[in-house]
């Protein structure tokens, strides 16, 4: 029934759906039993409809919007998917204070910058300040497997970018960071514990600074925590796959010898490596080169 409706097999299913009273589990397990002549006719009607260019909606009555099924009929606009993510990013754009604070910001990312690199908080792996133990370039970052740059201090730099008056980064509760200004170029005073405070509007917001804890030292807006890290957490496509990380390694150096060519040095307890990779536009090139002095070569396609 639903190959010779002439609709597409996800349009066919919901009317049938629709038609039969039935849910798509029911209609799976007894399709081999006919349907009455009634539900048949049901399905037809709707087909013709749909055909003839109705929407979906309409026909069944409802249409689903962030996890509601909302009643919708010829009087009413039918719910859009950019609806739902103006809705969404509404909501990103007024966060909430929560009634518990989080202290803790776990190992995952805090804050994505204004140019949509991630933020962690100061501390390494290793529970050390990873901008006094030398390991971040220029701007406060470094790549830990050499495609997932992150920064570990609050990207200043974004400033002679964005502007004073605009956020360098967003924290992951929501909350707008700005460098060490406020937006109207007055001096930063009074910062509470977590690098931030309230306006005279009574908005809250946080500061970049150059000392510990450097960008948001905690959360103070509501926020979902999965495991040890806020949830959801931002992601990159990077160009290998997961891999087992290099134990007990430090990074020493990080350099750009060239347009789109990188180098990142780190030591072991077995000597001195380095990762050098080169980036265009089709294509990433590693080369590794181990503390035994072996180097491997991988290239991998950009997606």
């Amino acid at each position: 029934l639903l190959a010779s409706s002439g609709l597409p097999r996800p349009e066919a299913r919901i009317l049938l759906e629709h038609a039969s009273g039935q849910r798509r589990e029911w209609l799976m397990a007894h399709g081999e039993e006919s349907l009455s002549a009634q539900v048949s006719e049901h399905f037809k009607s709707l087909v013709v409809r749909r055909q003839a260019g109705e929407p979906i909606a309409y026909l069944v009555g409802w249409r689903e919007f962030r996890g509601l099924a909302l009643a919708v009929n010829r009087s009413v606009l039918i719910p859009r998917p950019e609806t739902e993510l103006l809705v969404e990013l509404a909501i990103a754009l007024c966060p909430q204070a929560a009634p518990t604070l989080e202290l803790g910001t776990g190992s995952g990312a805090i804050a994505l910058a204004a140019n949509g690199v991630p933020i962690f908080n100061a501390l390494n792996n290793r529970g050390d300040d990873a901008f006094l133990f030398g390991e971040l370039d220029k701007w406060g970052g470094h790549a830990g497997r050499a495609d997932d740059y992150h920064y570990h201090i609050a990207p200043l730099h974004l400033v002679e970018t964005v502007g004073r008056d605009k956020p360098i980064a967003f924290a992951l509760d929501g909350f707008p960071i700005y460098g060490e200004t406020e937006p109207d170029g007055s001096k930063v005073k009074s910062l509470d514990e977590f690098n931030g405070h309230y306006d005279s509007s009574g908005a809250y917001h946080y500061h970049g600074t150059r000392t510990y804890p450097y960008i948001n030292g905690g959360l103070r807006g509501v926020i979902t925590v999965a495991g040890d890290q806020v949830d959801p957490q931002p992601t990159t496509k990077p160009f290998r796959p997961s891999l087992e990380p290099l134990r007990g390694a430090t990074i020493t150096d990080f350099s750009s010898p060239a347009k789109n060519s990188y180098v990142l040095g780190y030591s072991t307890a077995g000597g001195n490596g380095e990762v050098a990779y080169v980036v265009t536009s089709t294509e990433a090139t590693f080369t590794f080169t181990a503390p035994d002095g072996t180097v491997t070569r991988e290239k991998y396609a950009r997606r």
